[in-house]
């Protein structure tokens, strides 16, 4: 699924039910990378896997992500998906 925002195509992924829990992208894959890791997860949590911008399907602006542009990138995604709070899965960089 995508969001956009500001010429910014956010992709995201949501599976199983529960509290909810989102899973950030590695800085060079996408948050696919982790799909089987937090398959057992999902039955549980609502796993949202997210890409910010720059990595996995998401959109390349050619720029480095700053730690500005992902704070933003997961505000979009809290206010799209009317989340009060969520549990943020990091990974390298992310984390």
């Amino acid at each position: 699924m995508i969001i956009e925002s500001d010429n910014i195509r956010l992709w995201y992924d949501i599976t199983g039910q529960g509290p909810a829990v989102v899973v950030q992208s590695h800085p060079v894959h996408g948050s696919q990378l982790y799909r089987e890791t937090f398959k057992p997860l999902e039955q549980f949590a609502e796993v949202v896997y997210f890409d910010s911008r720059n990595t996995g399907r998401s959109t390349s602006t050619g720029n480095e992500i700053s730690w500005e542009d992902f704070t933003e990138d997961l505000e979009i995604l809290r206010e799209y998906l009317k989340l009060p709070k969520f549990t943020l899965v990091g990974h390298s960089e992310n984390s």
